[in-house]
């Protein structure tokens, strides 16, 4: 797997943790609201680049890595943890 990807995929991942769970804080808060409010908006925007990024490069890549596999967290074709 890439650097690029991994570090596409983990700020995305952060920015919705925030947007579900925003830092708490009277100066941090507001930029906080800010990123989760825009990250809450935008989100089929969001997934749209996160899935066209995924398979641009898996495209590009190919399953070479046994690590890079679609089933990365950080990944929308990700299925659902089992329970």
């Amino acid at each position: 797997m890439s650097e690029g990807f991994l570090v596409r995929q983990l700020i995305q991942l952060g920015l919705v943790g925030n947007a579900i769970r925003p830092v708490p804080g009277a100066w941090p808060s507001i930029p906080a609201f800010f990123a989760g409010w825009l990250t809450a908006e935008l989100a089929p925007h969001l997934f749209a680049s996160t899935v066209v990024d995924t398979a641009v490069h898996f495209a590009r890549r190919g399953l070479r890595d046994e690590n890079a596999t679609p089933a990365s967290p950080a990944s929308p074709a990700s299925p659902p943890p089992a329970r």
